[in-house]
């Protein structure tokens, strides 16, 4: 899906950097204010950042169409390698801790990220935030892996002062729609108020979420 050219679209640049030991993909807007967004993407368990390794062609294609469109927006738009298969593992959340360090330090950005974890990338997208619910801005979900054992009453309350939105297709095979309704309907009885979930009719796990819809969750005002 191609971004629609407007006079309000930005110059940016593609980088590939290396950051705590992982290859790191940033769609940078030329300028960058303390006021620029930026979204961290969280990859499913069979992507890769980099060539090295059975990464999907539509992956790459996608995950240059979502950080062409943001970076055109103002939006800096970053994504791991994340030590590949992660499933949410502690090196990965210690990875996302250093990598918002090392955007923060390095970019003049708005101080909180907005978390877009896919599938597998659902795992390290929550457990982080249930870690270190302080320090970010919102979170957007598509067909998430979730470990409901994770998800006691205390812990779902640590989320609840963050906007979370779900996407998922009811013919995903892979991950059930049902974790997600679980997992809405848990975050809901324990007194989030900020989460919504939308069901996607007729669509698999590799549903494409247009990135005009994620803006509009994470940047409503544009």
């Amino acid at each position: 899906i191609s971004p629609t050219s407007t006079p309000e679209m930005k110059t940016f640049s593609k980088e590939i950097q290396t950051i705590d030991n992982q290859a790191v993909i940033l769609y940078k807007p030329t300028v960058t204010t303390s006021t620029t967004p930026i979204i961290i993407y969280s990859h499913g368990s069979n992507e890769h950042i980099t060539t090295n390794g059975p990464t999907p062609q539509f992956f790459v294609e996608a995950l240059d169409t979502y950080g062409n469109y943001f970076a055109q927006n103002g939006i800096l738009f970053v994504a791991s390698e994340m030590y590949g298969e992660n499933w949410g593992s502690t090196e990965s959340l210690n990875h996302l801790k250093a990598l918002i360090k090392h955007v923060q330090n390095e970019y003049e950005i708005e101080s909180k990220p907005n978390l877009y974890g896919f599938s597998m990338g659902g795992l390290p997208t929550l457990r982080f935030a249930k870690t270190y619910p302080d320090s970010i801005n919102k979170i957007a979900l598509l067909a998430p892996t979730i470990n409901m054992p994770d998800w006691n009453e205390a812990s779902l309350r640590t989320l609840n002062d963050i906007p979370i939105r779900i996407w998922h297709g009811t013919k995903d095979v892979n991950v059930p729609p049902t974790l997600s309704e679980a997992f809405y309907q848990a975050a809901v009885a324990a007194g989030n108020t900020t989460i919504t979930r939308n069901t996607i009719t007729n669509e698999t796990h590799r549903h494409f979420l247009k990135p005009a819809t994620l803006l509009d969750f994470f940047e409503p005002e544009r």
